[in-house]
């Protein structure tokens, strides 16, 4: 900071002082101010809310209202300790029934819960300083990549919104969905329900850990993703309805990966289910979304919801660009509705934009796959052996694959093929757990053309199956395609960050170039390998 600008900031407060000391003196109350500090953080201003909570700090330390807004404040800088000390001491200060009283103890209560929460957490900051990852037990191993990923997010939305946080970003890493029910306002049942993974509220980013679900999910687009929330809500004073928020982060949530010029693509299973909703008129209305996603009835609601909307604004940003995207940020910053400032950007009122979005859905060649099935979030950690046969439909594939499991086991290997090929021709050539199966089985054979081959129609579905792309990687570096197996190892990365497998293969599958990668991850494959 220059020291221009720090003169630039004093000048205000010395005004501050000297405007409000008489109205104390006569026994004035702060409470309007204090109310102002609240609205600002409301807004997501958090630079503002101090700098306007320093003066009233100054003249009236004790004040319950000023108290009130500085436990306030340090909550959503994360310092939970130091907030309950402010909060405690205004629940004890005013009488019950309140107004700073029934804040006071509304604010405790969370407080008190998430300092529970992240007791006996390590804190780690980001490579750029920028963010400041806790987490605990083997979560820690997740903090350089989470940092790698957020701090790539937030130079690409610096460019393409303008902004990036005037401080250090809090995220937390919670080994249990439990745990995100206890630091905010959902239940655990909502998450369950709906599929909710991660949150950013209070000026934080917080993610259940990638180890509480059965396969993982895409933890790192998902940082990404609670970040632009982050942004959307700063950069418009909080002012943007759910759909539109949750639109502009399903959009910006893959670009920390990307080169400039490209945009993440539909899923197949987003693909689907939004054909699936044009063919019978289905589509979820913009106001069911509202309040929050995760009050959707249900996970492909609520998948189908995410769709709609990343196509919505995909539909915004080729009519009017990124700086469409940041102009119906500050349109409703300056008070325009969502309606009006979708108009202002692209000249297309509600009625004109809702036909307008629904060819261009048309238009993307949305059709339905035979055989593609939704697979939600899976919560807890992996299940027995016959529990996934059991979930494999056709008595006749379980047979052959209870078999063909048996064998394997026994060290025979091509027999065991021979049963898993049975299984597949009976249940599909892309069902998951055969076609994974199957190509292990190849790989253990030393055969990995045939595994890639056997792993490739599952792929063409599901994408987002971390045991497939892993076992592609490993069959890619079998073959000393080492660019072919970085990447699908990184993919696999993304999603379920706690097999050794993947590390090993990467720590040889890096350039050399990337010495220091390839290090980290030879460490973290060593680590996950070893009993705990």
């Amino acid at each position: 900071m220059s020291a221009m600008s720090v003169w630039v900031h004093r000048v205000p407060l010395v005004v501050t002082l000297l405007a409000t000391t008489p109205a104390l003196a006569q026994g004035g109350s702060l409470a309007p101010q204090a109310r102002r500090v609240h609205q600002l953080l409301a807004e997501w201003r958090l630079a503002e809310a101090e700098r306007a909570l320093a003066p009233l700090t100054a003249i009236a330390p004790d004040d319950p209202a000023v108290r009130l807004a500085r436990g306030e404040l340090l909550f959503h800088r994360g310092r939970y300790k130091d907030a309950l000390a402010y909060l405690e001491w205004v629940t004890r200060a005013t009488k019950g029934g309140a107004a700073p009283w029934t804040r006071a103890k509304y604010l405790h209560t969370l407080v008190r819960s998430t300092a529970a929460t992240v007791e006996g957490y390590s804190e780690k900051r980001s490579s750029g300083g920028n963010f400041i990852v806790r987490s605990r037990g083997r979560d820690r191993l997740l903090a350089d990549f989470v940092g790698e990923t957020l701090e790539a997010a937030r130079t690409r939305l610096q460019r393409d919104l303008g902004f990036v946080p005037p401080h250090p970003v809090v995220v937390e890493v919670y080994p249990r969905t439990t745990d995100l029910a206890r630091v905010s306002p959902l239940t655990e049942e909502d998450i369950r329900r709906s599929g909710t993974i991660a949150l950013c509220k209070y000026q934080r980013l917080m993610i259940v850990s990638p180890r509480a679900l059965l396969r993982g999910y895409p933890w790192r687009d998902t940082l990404a993703h609670e970040y632009t929330h982050l942004v959307v809500s700063s950069v418009s004073h909080n002012k943007v309805p759910i759909w539109l928020h949750e639109g502009l982060a399903k959009h910006f949530e893959a670009r920390w990966r990307l080169p400039a010029s490209e945009q993440a693509p539909l899923t197949p299973t987003q693909r689907q289910l939004l054909a699936e909703a044009l063919a019978k008129r289905s589509l979820i209305p913009w106001r069911k979304m509202h309040p929050s996603m995760a009050k959707l009835p249900d996970q492909r609601s609520t998948a189908l919801a995410f769709a709609q909307v990343q196509t919505a604004v995909s539909f915004i940003a080729n009519k009017s660009g990124i700086r469409g995207l940041r102009g119906l940020l500050l349109a409703m910053r300056a008070g325009k509705t969502d309606w009006q400032a979708v108009k202002a950007v692209t000249g297309l009122g509600r009625r004109a934009f809702s036909k307008g979005w629904r060819r261009y859905l048309r238009q993307l060649g949305l059709t339905r796959k035979k055989g593609l099935a939704l697979h939600g979030l899976v919560f807890g950690r992996r299940s027995s052996k016959e529990k996934r046969i059991a979930a494999l439909k056709g008595a006749k594939v379980r047979r052959h694959f209870r078999l063909a499991d048996m064998l394997r086991r026994r060290g025979l290997l091509r027999a065991a093929v021979l049963q898993y090929e049975k299984a597949r021709a009976a249940g599909g050539q892309r069902e998951r757990i055969i076609g994974n199966a199957l190509a292990r089985a190849y790989l253990e054979l030393s055969m990995p053309k045939r595994a890639i081959s056997a792993l490739q129609p599952v792929i063409e579905y599901y994408p987002e199956f971390a045991g497939a792309q892993t076992t592609l990687g490993v069959a890619h570096l079998a073959l000393g395609d080492v660019a072919a197996a970085a990447r699908h190892l990184g993919i696999a990365l993304r999603i379920n960050p706690f097999n050794p497998k993947i590390h090993c293969g990467l720590a040889r599958a890096l350039p050399k170039a990337q010495a220091k990668a390839r290090a980290r991850h030879g460490a973290l494959c060593k680590a996950l390998m070893s009993p705990r």
